[in-house]
C-alpha cells in the first residue's frame, strides 16, 4: 500500500515535470528546460528502476530531486517572487501523504527555506534571468505565498489527525490491557479460590474416609470379640449379621473410592450382556436391609408395568449406582421410606426412580452435590462425597 502511493506520487511529479520542460522549450529557456530535463531523467530512472528498494528511502528521494529542481529553476530564472515558488507548497502536502509526523515537518522546514532563500537572493543575482517577472507573476508569487502557507497549515492538519488518531490507537490498547489484566486477575483469583476450595475438600476428604473406615472396623473387631466369647446362639447370630453389615459398608466404601480413581483416569470398562434388572436392583437393596431396619426405615421395591425381566447393559454398574444412591437417601433420612421403581420409557430404555421422605436437597446445592468431595452439610452419617460423583462418572461412561 505505502508502496504504491510513493509509486502515484512518482508519476504525478514526473508528468509536471515533462509538462515543464515542453513548455520551457518552447519559449527558448534553456537553463529551465535542462533543469526540467534532468528531473524529469531522474524520476523516469526512478519509477522505471524501482530504486531505492526502500519505499521510505524512494519517497525521501523524490522529495529531494524535486525541491532540488525548483530550487534551481527559481533561482538561475530570478523568478525568486514568480509563479515557479508553488511548487514548493506541493512539497509538505506530498510528505504529509507519504511520510511520519517528524519527516514530514521536515519537508515543511525545507520549503519555507527554499521560498525564503530565492526572494532574497532575486534582489543580488549577479546575472540577467532567462525572463522578467510581470505584475500578473508578482500577484501570483504572492497567491504562491498563500498557497504555501494553506500547505504548511493542511500539514499540520494531517499531522494532528495522525497524532490523535495515535493517541487514541494507545489509549485502545491500554484499554484492552487493562481489561486483559483484569480477566487475569479474576482468572487467577478463581484458580486459587478453586484450588483452596479443592485443598479443604480434599482434607476433609481424607479425614472423612478416615473415619468412615474405622467406624466399620471398630464394628467388625467388636463384634468378632463379643462372637468369641457369647455363648448364646441366638446373640451370636445377631453379632455375626452385625459383623456382616460392617463388612459390607467396608467393602462399599473401598470400592466407590476404587471405583472413582478409574473414572477420573478413564478406566472404567463397561460390559454389554443380559442381565436381569429385578436381581440387579435387589442386590443393592440387600446391602442395606440391615441398616434400613435398623433406622426404622422402610425399604421398597416396586417393579413397573410392562418392564422386560431381563435387559442389555453392565449389571454390575447399574447396581453400584442404584446402592449409592439408595446409601445416599437412607443417609439423609430420618423416618418414613426410601423406595426404589422402575418404568418403561419406550422399547429400548428403561428408567429407575428412587424417592424418599427425606429433608431433600437446598437447591442452591443442586449442581455442586454431584462434584466429587462435596458432603451434605446436614450429613447425619458422614460419608465421603464420592457417592454421587462416582454415579455421575458411571452414568457418563455407560453413555
Amino acid at each position: 500500500m505505502f508502496e504504491e502511493r510513493v509509486r502515484r506520487v512518482v508519476m504525478v511529479a514526473l508528468v509536471g515535470a515533462v509538462f515543464f520542460t515542453v513548455i520551457h522549450a518552447a519559449r527558448g529557456r534553456v537553463i529551465s528546460t535542462v533543469n526540467d530535463a534532468v528531473l524529469v531523467c531522474a524520476l523516469s530512472s526512478m519509477l522505471l528502476s524501482g530504486y531505492p528498494t526502500n519505499p521510505k528511502a524512494r519517497a525521501h528521494l523524490l522529495l529531494a530531486c524535486t525541491w532540488v529542481a525548483m530550487f534551481v529553476l527559481s533561482w538561475v530564472s530570478g523568478q525568486g517572487e514568480a509563479a515557479a515558488l508553488w511548487w514548493f507548497a506541493s512539497l509538505p502536502l506530498a510528505a504529509a501523504y507519504l511520510l511520519d509526523r517528524f519527516d514530514t515537518w521536515v519537508w515543511v522546514v525545507l520549503s519555507v527555506v527554499a521560498v525564503f532563500l530565492n526572494a532574497a537572493g532575486s534582489a543580488w543575482m549577479p546575472y540577467e534571468p532567462e525572463f522578467l517577472v510581470d505584475a500578473t507573476q508578482r500577484v501570483i508569487s504572492q497567491v504562491t505565498l498563500l498557497g504555501l502557507l494553506f500547505a504548511v497549515t493542511r500539514a499540520v492538519r494531517l499531522l494532528a489527525d495522525t497524532t490523535l488518531s495515535e493517541v487514541d490507537s494507545a489509549r485502545n490498547d491500554a484499554l484492552k490491557l487493562a481489561n486483559l489484566l483484569r480477566r487475569s486477575n479474576h482468572e487467577v483469583d478463581a484458580a486459587r479460590v478453586r484450588a483452596e476450595a479443592e485443598a479443604q475438600a480434599r482434607k476433609e476428604f481424607a479425614a472423612a474416609v478416615s473415619h468412615e473406615i474405622k467406624t466399620p472396623l471398630n464394628s467388625i473387631l467388636g463384634m468378632a470379640q463379643l462372637m468369641r466369647d457369647e455363648k448364646d446362639p441366638q446373640r451370636a447370630r445377631q453379632y455375626s449379621q452385625e459383623l456382616l453389615r460392617s463388612g459390607n459398608t467396608l467393602l462399599r466404601l473401598v470400592n466407590n473410592i476404587l471405583d472413582h480413581a478409574r473414572s477420573q483416569s478413564g478406566g472404567l470398562v463397561f460390559a454389554s450382556e443380559s442381565f436381569g434388572i429385578d436381581e440387579a436392583i435387589e442386590d443393592a437393596l440387600q446391602l442395606y436391609e440391615a441398616e434400613a431396619w435398623s433406622s426404622g426405615i422402610d425399604l421398597a421395591y416396586v417393579p413397573g408395568d410392562r418392564v422386560p425381566d431381563r435387559c442389555v447393559g453392565d449389571g454390575g454398574a447399574i447396581q453400584q449406582i442404584v446402592a449409592n444412591l439408595v446409601g445416599n437417601a437412607l443417609r439423609y433420612t430420618d423416618r418414613g421410606e426410601v423406595r426404589v421403581s422402575t418404568r418403561l420409557i419406550d422399547a429400548n430404555h428403561l428408567a429407575i426412580d428412587i424417592s424418599d421422605t427425606g429433608a431433600g436437597i437446598a437447591e442452591d446445592r443442586l449442581k455442586i452435590i454431584w462434584e466429587p468431595w462435596v458432603r451434605g452439610a446436614a450429613d447425619k452419617a458422614g460419608g465421603t462425597g464420592l457417592g454421587l460423583a462416582l454415579v455421575k462418572g458411571v452414568t457418563e461412561g455407560m453413555g
